[in-house]
């Protein structure tokens, strides 16, 4: 998903947040950013509700960089193209339920001249052990 917003776990990420004092694009801080103890931050909400604390789903970027060893999982994803919003950040990110990260076996940014020709966002491609998504999604009987 485009998430518009960024990954709660920061300490595990290889992308730092924004510095949003040098971002120029005063839109782009105004939407990226939330009030937090009266000042303004970036915004970690969607993450931390959707896989903080008692997680209903797994980040499979930050599964596959901390779990399976593959930090070109946590590589930036979004504003490839402009340089007014600051580097280039990662707002887009793949959720599963828990029991399904397990049979996570690789979890790529794609982020070529090709991509950037179309988009300003990586593509995310997931690649799963199937015999372990049976063994999950088959119901016990």
């Amino acid at each position: 998903m485009d998430a518009n917003s960024y990954p709660h776990q920061t300490a595990l990420e290889s992308v730092a947040l924004p510095d949003w004092d040098t971002v120029e694009d005063r839109i782009h801080f105004q939407h990226r950013t939330i009030e937090r103890d009266g000042r303004r931050v970036s915004d970690t909400r969607p993450d931390e509700i959707l896989s903080g604390g008692n997680p209903v789903f797994t980040d499979l970027g930050l599964h596959a960089g901390a779990i399976l060893g593959q930090p070109g999982a946590l590589a930036a994803t979004a504003s490839l193209k402009r340089n007014d919003q600051g580097p280039a950040q990662r707002i887009d990110r793949m959720y599963c339920t828990p029991d399904l990260a397990p049979a996570l076996l690789a979890f790529d940014v794609l982020a070529t001249d090709e991509v950037r020709e179309v988009s300003d966002h990586a593509l995310l491609v997931a690649r799963f052990d199937l015999d372990v998504l049976r063994q999950v999604l088959t119901p016990a009987r």
